[in-house]
C-alpha cells in the first residue's frame, strides 16, 4: 500500500482538488478507481455515457473511459476533448486491451490502456503519470499563450 500511495499526487487545499472522471457503464469501473483514490486531493466523477460525460470534460485533468460506451466509443471521447481543447489525459480501460488497441490509442494522441479487471497499482501508476502528463501540457500551454495574452489586455504606454 505505501508504493501506491507514495506515487500519488497529493495536495492539501480543496480548491487545488484533481478531477479524474470515469467514463464507463459499468459501475464495477467506478467503485474500483474510487478505492484508489479516496483521499480528499481526488474528485472521482462518473459519466455512464458521452452523453453524460460531456459536461464533465472541460474540467477534467485524467479521463478513464471504457473502449466501448452506449453511444459511442473512447475515440468519440478523445475528440471530444480535443474539440474542447482540454489537456486532459485519455486512458482506456478494456476487458479485451492487446497490443493493437494500445498502439491505437497512442496514435490518435490517447494516453495509456488499462487492462480489466483493472488492478490497483497499475490504475495507481498511470492515473499519476497521466495527471503529470496533463499538468505539463497545461503549463506548457498557459507559458506559451499569456505572453500573447498580455500584448492584447495590456494598457498602451
Amino acid at each position: 500500500m505505501a508504493s501506491t500511495v507514495k506515487n500519488l499526487p497529493l495536495r492539501t487545499t480543496p480548491a487545488e482538488q484533481i478531477s479524474l472522471l470515469v467514463v464507463s457503464p459499468e459501475e464495477q469501473d467506478l467503485t474500483a478507481v474510487r478505492s484508489v483514490f479516496h483521499h480528499h486531493t481526488w474528485k472521482v466523477q462518473r459519466g455512464s455515457s458521452l452523453g453524460e460525460a460531456r459536461a464533465s470534460l472541460t474540467a477534467s485533468s485524467v479521463v478513464l473511459c471504457e473502449r466501448e460506451l452506449p453511444d459511442g466509443s473512447w475515440k468519440d471521447v478523445l475528440g471530444e476533448l480535443e474539440r474542447i481543447g482540454s489537456p486532459a489525459a485519455l486512458v482506456v480501460i478494456s476487458g479485451q486491451a492487446d497490443e493493437l488497441l494500445w498502439a491505437e490509442v497512442l496514435n490518435m494522441g490517447g494516453y495509456d490502456v488499462l487492462p480489466k479487471p483493472l488492478d490497483k497499482t497499475e490504475v495507481t501508476r498511470v492515473v499519476g503519470m497521466a495527471w503529470r502528463h496533463a499538468e505539463g501540457l497545461r503549463r506548457k500551454t498557459a507559458a506559451t499563450y499569456r505572453p500573447a495574452l498580455e500584448q492584447v489586455v495590456a494598457p498602451a504606454v
